[in-house]
């Protein structure tokens, strides 16, 4: 008799509705980059060296003015690319 009391009491518990699962709550942190305008302010001041190149004495003269003003513009270039990569890397920070 106990033994059908037990059983009773197993089937009745195991057709019962179950109390629905907690809920399950997690916090995400989620970093997005925020957008900063670029002022790129180089300098540059392009020099005009035709007079210098005409006031020179001698064509080796000539060639070095050219190619001191050619560095001077490469210079420039390469400081307004480096200024523009660093404000690229403000704004897309790595993941």
């Amino acid at each position: 008799m106990k033994r059908l009391v037990l059983i009773a009491a197993l089937a009745a518990t195991a057709c019962a509705p179950r109390p629905a699962p907690e809920p399950v709550v997690r916090t995400v942190t989620v970093n997005v980059p925020v957008p900063v305008p670029c002022d790129v302010s180089v300098d540059r001041n392009d020099v005009d060296i035709r007079p210098l190149i005409q006031a020179a004495g001698d064509h080796l003269n000539r060639v070095e003015i050219v190619l001191d003003a050619l560095a001077y513009t490469l210079a420039q270039r390469d400081a307004e690319r480096a200024a523009l990569d660093t404000c690229r890397r403000a704004n897309h920070p790595p993941d």
